[in-house]
């Protein structure tokens, strides 16, 4: 099994301010679950909330990796309203301290019934650094 953390994920628009739900997972509704986050598929990534590596208010996200591999193994999204020529920023701290878990990132634009339009490719972390990055 893979682990790595996630914490304190930020969209934000100029207009809007942040515009994630519980984006620096200080909510959570039951272990596995963070308030306001899709837990995407529980057969290829584990969720749970980690207090003792939390970079922010009280926990960070802990996602175990149950299949080895890059891309489709899941984890966490929020589904958000955007304005089209809006520019937009994403920030994310990631503690990646498993060489072979290559955490990543990546925001996939849809419309609103569901279809495909782009993804932005996914950014990964480098797990020869130890600390946050």
């Amino acid at each position: 099994m893979l682990r790595f953390h996630v914490l304190a994920m930020l969209v934000a628009s100029l207009a809007a301010g942040n515009l994630l739900t519980n984006g620096d997972f200080s909510a959570w509704d039951n272990s596995t679950q963070p308030t306001g986050w899709i837990v995407e598929n529980e057969s290829l990534a584990r969720i749970g909330q980690c207090a003792d590596t939390s970079r922010s208010p009280a926990y960070s996200v802990r996602i175990t990796r149950l299949v080895a591999g890059t891309g489709s193994n899941n984890g966490l999204r929020q589904n958000l309203t955007v304005t089209p020529g809006q520019p937009y920023t994403l920030s994310a701290w990631y503690l990646d301290n498993d060489v072979n878990a290559r955490a990543g990132l990546s925001i996939t634009w849809r419309t609103a019934s569901a279809s495909f339009i782009e993804n932005s490719g996914t950014v990964y972390t480098d797990s020869a650094i130890r600390p946050w990055q």
